[in-house]
């Protein structure tokens, strides 16, 4: 049977302690609205730029509505915690291994809306460092004013060269696979660019819900004496990392784009329940999800 895509509802489950509030995060909630606000303040900054011809500030003024907007594209997924709707990207069917599983796949989106929240990052600051060096040359400023302009040169700087930095580490370092996370009968797998680690069920000591950087997470660890079946490829970072990688798997159930509180009750079921994982790859699971038939 081929793959089959769906995009259902399914009921808000029981949501835990560890997680606290379901409101946004304070924090996650603050970047988006103090972003959303500066993008509107760029834009008849930009105008009057326009009106009076200067190009450098109307390139200033666009790069720094373009860095607010994408930043609030990145961080509205966390903005909205609960959720009814199950995301498209999850796909009943065969997996890489060749067994038949639930494929839950990265939202891709995500990825491009940072890529482009990198560049404009660059852009930004290259324009805001070139415009304290301009300044710089004017020798009508005074000796503090030029102490000014170099420190924030300097600043600006070193802010872009962090950006690029972190522009070659995402999309080098990760490769340009689309991650995902698959539950089948054997257990759970992940795959994050050129690494993937997997572990069976009987392997797996607990399933709980953490805040991980201001995140809903779900962190899968091995009972004792086992351990996450990591291959990371040529990738140097994951190599680095296999000793980490191996001891825990941390979910940020955002970039799943369902509820956390779903993922969670999702892997617990199917872990606490070996009589029903052969429903794993097969229409029976979406409908026990659509039901929200997994709690004790």
């Amino acid at each position: 049977m081929p793959e089959s895509k769906m995009k259902f509802e399914a009921p808000l489950l029981p949501w835990p302690a560890e997680w606290k509030t379901k409101k946004p995060q304070a924090i996650a909630l603050l970047g988006v609205l103090l972003f959303g606000a500066a993008s509107i303040v760029f834009i008849p900054f930009s105008i009057e730029a326009a009106a009076n011809g200067d190009t450098f500030r109307i390139l200033y003024g666009i790069a720094g509505v373009f860095m607010c907007l994408t930043f609030v594209a990145i961080g509205m997924p966390r903005v909205w915690v609960r959720r009814k709707g199950l995301p498209r990207a999850m796909v009943v069917g065969e997996t890489v291994k060749g067994n038949r599983g639930l494929r839950l796949l990265y939202l891709s989106s995500w990825k491009i809306v940072l890529f482009l929240w990198l560049i404009a990052c660059v852009a930004f600051l290259g324009l805001r460092g070139l415009s304290f060096l301009f300044s710089m040359n004017d020798d009508a400023d005074s000796a503090g004013r030029q102490s000014i302009n170099l420190g924030g040169f300097a600043i600006a700087l070193v802010a872009a060269v962090v950006a690029v930095f972190l522009l070659l580490l995402t999309f080098l370092g990760r490769g340009p696979r689309r991650g995902w996370i698959t539950l089948d009968d054997v257990g759970i797998s992940q795959v994050a660019g050129n690494t993937s680690r997997a572990i069976s069920w009987e392997s797996i000591g607990g399933i709980s819900a953490h805040l991980i950087n201001n995140s809903h997470a779900v962190r899968i660890t091995p009972a004792i004496g086992a351990k996450f079946q990591v291959a990371t490829g040529r990738s140097l970072l994951g190599r680095w990392q296999q000793g980490f990688l191996e001891q825990a798997m941390d979910v940020p159930v955002w970039v799943l784009g369902m509820d956390p509180a779903l993922f969670l009750h999702l892997t617990r079921f199917y872990w606490q329940h070996p009589e029903a994982r052969h429903e794993l790859g097969t229409d029976a699971t979406v409908d026990r999800i659509r039901r929200g038939d997994l709690l004790d």
